[in-house]
């Protein structure tokens, strides 16, 4: 087992445990709005928190893999302090706006997922840790062991017939015992020399544009929520939206394990990390392209078995966005992050975030639900296309040196027709 492996299946008991407890819910005899109100939280949830963590550990990750072993030590320790002041900043901003953007989530749920937010992330860091460390059998085991405790913590509260409250409750106790167990491994530090003070500061500047990038390109996402919340007056129309507005399974989280793995050889071997992303993606590609075409035609029925009758519609969502395959086999982004070019990142999120906004207000009075995803595919098209242009004109590095061409093109036109045939005939 290698560290891309365990990052995957790391990523592959993530996405299980979040399946399974959607499915639970709707077949537990959870109502669309009860769904759509769990679906929210967790929502508001990465609003505040998920784009600054990707941001900072991945800047992490391009500062310390060059470091003696001692220092790496050191600074894992100092920056679950960094990490936990900006945590506290989040959660602090959370229990202020929450109430603004959802009025249903207001005083207590407000207060929770806030405590809930300050707690849960630095343990979002453990599996970095063991990254940096080349431990792929302690990524895969705390996997295992923590995303089994989640999903038995959101199913405990179900069983004994309580509501979402509850299973936010549940999911707050985990949070504080991961946050005990992050503390105990790493330890904790406010001793800053001139060296950290150097490298707290470096970090800050890397994380910054990374951050906004990130939060720009997730931000169909919230885009989307906030149109569906705007023109959409059915009810449980989000928990619809949400259900089908999933990438292929795991393709985001196999992805991002890939770049997270070959993100600290090009910083150090570039060749070598080229090498890399285009095996990886090539023995991806020959994984996900057929699946993404059976799905296509089947994922009607499947969803009509794993929820009900009523998200029937979320098929046509789910099958748009099998399209974003499309655009993720190539991962330029990352050779951008290892070459420290974390402003031309920001801008293309901007660009692409304007893209998705125009696109989807302009298909979505012709097209419904439906428009709002192609929009998101769209404007994730565009975004692809300027990355891969500017590296080729920056770092003279072709799109041929870092995924196989061929084999992209050919599964590409399969699933672009596959799609159309559905759409013609099946939707």
């Amino acid at each position: 087992m290698d560290n891309t492996l365990a990052l995957q299946l790391f990523s592959l008991f993530r996405f299980v445990a979040a399946f399974l407890s959607g499915v639970m819910l709707v077949k537990m005899g959870w109502l669309p709005d009860q769904v759509e109100q769990y679906e929210l939280l967790l929502l508001v949830f990465g609003m505040f928190s998920f784009f600054w963590v990707s941001g900072t550990q991945n800047a992490f990750l391009s500062l310390v893999t060059k470091l003696p072993e001692q220092q790496q030590r050191t600074f894992f320790k100092v920056a679950l302090s960094f990490i936990c002041f900006v945590s506290l900043i989040a959660a602090l901003l959370l229990y202020g706006f929450a109430g603004r953007l959802y009025p249903a989530f207001s005083g207590q749920w407000s207060f929770l997922l806030a405590f809930y937010l300050l707690l849960n992330v630095p343990s979002l860091y453990l599996h970095i840790k063991f990254l940096i460390e080349n431990r792929p059998k302690a990524i895969f085991w705390f996997g295992v062991i923590n995303f089994s405790v989640q999903l038995f913590a959101v199913l405990l509260p179900l069983f004994w017939g309580l509501g979402v409250l509850a299973v936010l409750q549940a999911l707050l106790f985990l949070a504080a015992v991961r946050f005990l167990y992050y503390l105990y491994l790493v330890g904790f530090s406010i001793t800053f020399s001139n060296r950290i003070k150097v490298f707290i500061k470096k970090w800050y500047v890397l994380s910054i544009p990374l951050s906004l990038h990130i939060l720009l390109g997730v931000s169909p996402e919230y885009v989307d929520a906030f149109l569906i919340e705007w023109f959409q007056e059915e009810e449980g129309a989000y928990a619809i939206y949400k259900y089908g507005a999933r990438e292929l399974p795991l393709l985001i989280s196999f992805i991002a394990s890939i770049s997270t793995a070959a993100l600290p050889i090009l910083v150090k071997r570039q060749e070598e990390g080229l090498d890399l992303l285009k095996s990886k993606t090539n023995r991806l590609a020959h994984i996900l392209f057929p699946l993404s075409i059976i799905l296509v035609f089947i994922s009607t029925y499947l969803f009509e078995l794993a929820y009900d009758e009523v998200y029937r519609d979320s098929a046509l969502i789910f099958n748009i966005y099998l399209l974003i395959l499309l655009s993720r086999i190539p991962m330029p982004h990352t050779i951008i992050t290892a070459r420290q070019d974390n402003y031309f990142l920001l801008f293309v999120a901007v660009l692409e975030f304007v893209a998705n906004v125009g696109l989807s207000l302009l298909l979505l009075p012709v097209y419904g639900l439906a428009g709002i995803a192609m929009g998101t595919v769209l404007a994730n098209f565009i975004q692809k296309f300027f990355l891969i242009l500017f590296v080729r004109i920056r770092y003279d590095i072709r799109l041929g040196q870092y995924i196989s061409l061929r084999p992209w093109l050919g599964y590409s036109f399969i699933l672009l027709l596959s799609f159309f045939l559905y759409y013609m005939y099946l939707s």
